[in-house]
């Protein structure tokens, strides 16, 4: 039995911006988050604001590398992959004529 298969390449390029777009909104929620809470601080206790800077760093590195490997390896992977696969069809095709 013959196995075959129907790459959408449109679909792949969209999810690789989609992944670029979904990072940047992610850092976007978590800044407007940030400056929400900022405007509360002033009723939190101490040792609150003190516990909130320390997970404040944590979240911000998490998501500095979520973001970098969405924009930086995900995305750009989902671009080669579609590059690739698109130059392997035009040289099946040629192979067939």
């Amino acid at each position: 039995m013959a196995i075959t298969y129907a790459g959408d390449f449109n679909g792949i390029r969209d999810t690789a911006y989609q992944m670029v777009s979904l990072g940047n909104q992610i850092g976007d929620r978590v800044y407007a988050s940030e400056n929400f809470a900022k405007k509360h601080m002033a009723d939190w206790s101490d040792d609150a604001k003190d516990q909130y800077e320390i997970v404040k760093v944590q979240w911000n590195n998490a998501i500095t590398k979520m973001k970098d490997i969405l924009n930086e390896q995900a995305a750009p992977a989902l671009h080669t992959i579609v590059d690739n696969m698109e130059y392997t069809e035009v040289q099946n095709q040629k192979a067939w004529q």
